[in-house]
């Protein structure tokens, strides 16, 4: 599995999102991610850089865990991003 990441230079506090998501009612999220809406919250600039990989690759990226890297299935370098493989 190929998979590109994008890191921007920004920081999520894990508990500052756990706790948005409490507020938000533990919200599930629609793209595979249930704290993605709390981070977004916590980081609004985040939405840029998803935006970014999602324009560069035609894909929807995905947020990991509870941010602020951003992924993507496939190879697709740039700027501020690294493709990553991973074997079995």
């Amino acid at each position: 599995t190929t998979v590109t990441l994008l890191t921007p230079p920004l920081h999520c506090s894990t508990p500052e999102v756990y706790r948005a998501w409490d507020d938000m009612g533990g919200p599930a999220g629609d793209n595979g991610n249930d704290l993605e809406d709390a981070a977004l919250l916590v980081e609004p600039e985040l939405a840029g850089w998803r935006d970014r990989l999602s324009d560069h690759s035609g894909r929807r990226a995905r947020l990991a865990g509870s941010g602020s890297t951003w992924f993507v299935e496939g190879a697709f370098p740039g700027d501020h991003m690294l493709v990553a493989t991973a074997t079995r």
